[in-house]
């Protein structure tokens, strides 16, 4: 979905919100990937992937704001403020690969975060997606964990019956030209009444 805000004196900037192309949870000390759920948690147990696709059209953007949007399930009663932390990935991820093997982050980029008594996570990303748009990151996806016995937070996942809870990536951007993807072609169309 796109949305073009115009103010006087100002370029047109585009709200964008991409969902989530994947999003599950798995344990810390096992990589074993349980079958897909209508939520995710993360938590000290709980790590939480994402991975978003960009379209290429988006690459003479300017990309000014990112937030990743997660929606919390009514089953959360906690509300602790845990510490948390969301890392960007330097290299595809296999959930099912080695029970040792944790993947590379870029630690550099790591968002912190903590837990809110909102119904919602909003968490900037602006930098990560910004090093992505401008090829400086690879876009592997996004890990968030918990940090210090934090506790669980459980969020709709892209599984969720209901598709506007789903994990959101919303860009701001500017110098934007929505690309024209519909073709028309000339026809003749005859309507007739019954008698």
């Amino acid at each position: 979905m796109v949305v073009t805000y115009t103010v006087k004196g100002v370029k047109p900037m585009n709200v964008m919100d991409f969902k989530a192309q994947t999003a599950f949870d798995y344990l810390k000390d096992c990589f074993f990937l349980e079958p897909p759920k209508h939520f995710i948690k993360v938590g000290t147990e709980h790590i939480v992937y994402l991975d978003f696709s960009l379209p290429l059209w988006l690459n003479d953007w300017v990309v000014q704001k990112a937030r990743l949007i997660l929606y919390k399930l009514a089953s959360n009663q906690e509300t602790s403020f845990g510490r948390y932390v969301l890392l960007p990935l330097k290299e595809p991820f296999n959930v099912s690969g080695c029970f040792d093997y944790f993947p590379s982050v870029a630690m550099e980029d790591a968002v912190p975060f903590t837990n809110s008594p909102k119904s919602y996570t909003e968490i900037d990303v602006t930098r990560i997606v910004q090093r992505w748009h401008h090829n400086s990151l690879e876009n592997n996806g996004l890990l968030l964990m918990g940090e210090d016995c934090a506790p669980t937070i459980v969020y709709a996942s892209t599984r969720h019956r209901m598709p506007h809870m789903w994990p959101v990536l919303r860009l701001t951007c500017i110098n934007a030209a929505i690309p024209l993807t519909l073709q028309t072609v000339d026809c003749q169309v005859d309507v007739s009444h019954p008698k």
